[in-house]
């Protein structure tokens, strides 16, 4: 009975613990499917571009490359099933512990804090090696890059161990972070060795964590629009030469650019008013306004919408104040310069318009 219960366990441990090579299969499919993912993606999707970014950059170079160059199995491996050992083996112990640190193994929790460092010194020496080159660093070719280097160490790692006896192959079981083997047997490990193991696993996934936070969190100081108004038609247009002195009904026409640094698309409108304002001091009060035109364009992150749009006053006097209120998304009833996200305004006159001659008074 109880072997049978043991057989058990051993069975669901296997198809936990997976093939030889489970881990770099998921390597190889992360790699690909975040490519994918991220060339297909909207510029306005942050949090999800960098949350699957964070592992090609911070972890899969570095685990690839440690796959390559260490295919055995760690030194808890070279031990294993083993917990007292007589006078008589101790000296084949300590040769078999000898044999596992010449050959270069390294367990599990190793494995994956070392993943991290390499992964921290690799990447930037390959991003100043493209510059240096010419490549240069856009995205398709810091994942281009990145992925090379990765199925790179997936393939070598892969064939390396196959060129390993299956007893001293790695595999991405569990005894590098529990004391038990799939067999079901002990390692030779103490309390203070599963505890360290098992916290700096902890600490790695926590730092890993607060990094991707930290990076997904968008900075809100970074995060605005521009917006400017524009003279001439839309093959000339310049900044300011605008119209200082109109008459009533006289039409000109004007471009208002609004440039999205908002980090997503974004919905603008926009209220043209032409004010007649008093001023004392700080204190700026609207007596009159005539709402002139109102418009409207979704633009994408990072690109700029141009509105041409013409101007035909109503209002007549000196120093009216032509002013735009730009909106993210709708605007309320009764728009203000304190309501709008963004506005800005010019000075015009506005005088009016000749009486023909003869025209009775």
């Amino acid at each position: 009975m109880t072997g049978a219960i043991d057989r058990g366990q051993d069975g669901l441990l296997s198809r936990l613990a997976g093939s030889d090579a489970s881990d770099l299969a998921l390597v190889a499919g992360y790699v690909l499917l975040a490519n994918l993912l991220l060339l297909a993606l909207p510029p306005e999707a942050i949090a999800i571009r960098t949350l699957l970014g964070i592992p090609l950059v911070l972890f899969l170079p570095g685990y690839s490359l440690l796959a390559a160059l260490f295919p055995r199995r760690g030194t808890a491996g070279a031990v294993d099933g083993i917990v007292s050992v007589s006078d008589a083996d101790r000296s084949s112990l300590v040769w078999r512990q000898v044999r596992s640190v010449q050959s270069s193994r390294i367990d599990l929790p190793t494995r994956l804090a070392l993943s991290f460092g390499l992964s921290l010194t690799l990447v930037p020496i390959l991003v100043v090696a493209m510059s240096v080159v010419g490549i240069g660093t856009s995205l398709v070719s810091i994942l281009t890059v990145l992925t090379l280097v990765s199925l790179g160490g997936v393939a070598l790692g892969a064939r390396r161990r196959r060129r390993v006896p299956a007893s001293e192959r790695f595999s991405p079981r569990l005894q590098g972070l529990v004391p038990w083997s799939p067999s079901g047997r002990f390692h030779a490990q103490t309390t203070v060795e599963v505890a360290l193991n098992v916290g700096l696993v902890v600490a790695v996934l926590l730092a890993t964590t607060a990094l991707g936070l930290g990076l997904t969190v968008p900075n809100t100081d970074s995060r605005y629009t521009e917006v400017s108004l524009l003279t001439g038609n839309e093959s000339a247009e310049r900044l300011g030469d605008y119209p200082r002195n109109l008459t009533v009904g006289e039409t000109s026409e004007l471009v208002l650019a609004v440039k999205n640094h908002e980090q997503r698309t974004q919905n603008y409108s926009v209220v043209v008013q032409l004010q007649r304002v008093s001023t004392d001091g700080n204190t700026t009060d609207v007596h009159e306004r005539q709402t002139v035109t109102r418009f409207g364009e979704r633009v994408e992150s990072g690109s700029e919408w141009r509105a041409p749009h013409e101007f035909t006053p109503q209002l007549a006097g000196e120093d009216l104040r032509l002013t735009y209120l730009v909106y993210r998304g709708e605007p309320p009833e009764g728009p203000t310069t304190d309501s709008a996200y963004r506005h800005l305004h010019v000075w015009t006159n506005v005088s009016e318009r000749p009486r023909p001659a003869g025209a009775s008074r």
